[in-house]
């Protein structure tokens, strides 16, 4: 999926974007969302991590149309995480999400869309975990999309 996966509108968003806002809607989300943080540093890129919903309903009117919003959920069906991605929307504040290959709400909220194929495992305890290695692969690659939109852009100027 990645490799055949055209990111050039989402690499020229996070380009032109004013402020990029990254929020994940669970642990492993955000720990996902600090390492994107961590890699887009290095391209002069600051991304803004979104802690929590309060955080966000608290920032809710001071986002703006060139603001970009990178959302990393497992589902894409949070029920907290649905209405703040339709206020963004409404707003015309565009955003990416990262969700589990299915069909979702979230990724039917917006046409910058990319996904990770992640299945639940069972322990032989029964306690079921998801491997969120997925997750990392999808922000990487577009984190290096990003750098080859620059050099490319950069070799045209």
């Amino acid at each position: 999926f990645l490799k055949t996966k055209d990111m050039t509108e989402m690499c020229r968003l996070i380009d032109e974007a004013e402020r990029i806002f990254v929020y994940g809607s669970g642990t492993a989300q955000t720990t996902c969302a600090r390492e994107l943080q961590r890699m887009f540093v290095s391209r002069h890129r600051y991304l803004i991590l979104i802690q929590d919903k309060i955080e966000f309903d608290t920032m809710l009117d001071d986002f703006k149309g060139n603001d970009l919003f990178i959302i990393i959920s497992l589902s894409g069906e949070t029920p907290e995480l649905i209405p703040q991605a339709r206020i963004l929307s409404a707003k015309g504040i565009p955003f990416i999400s990262i969700t589990n290959l299915k069909n979702n709400v979230l990724a039917q909220t917006t046409p910058y869309n990319l996904y990770a194929t992640s299945k639940p495992v069972t322990l032989s305890d029964k306690t079921e975990i998801v491997a969120f290695a997925p997750f990392f692969l999808v922000g990487e690659a577009l984190f290096r999309a990003y750098v080859a939109y620059k050099e490319e852009r950069n070799n045209i100027d």
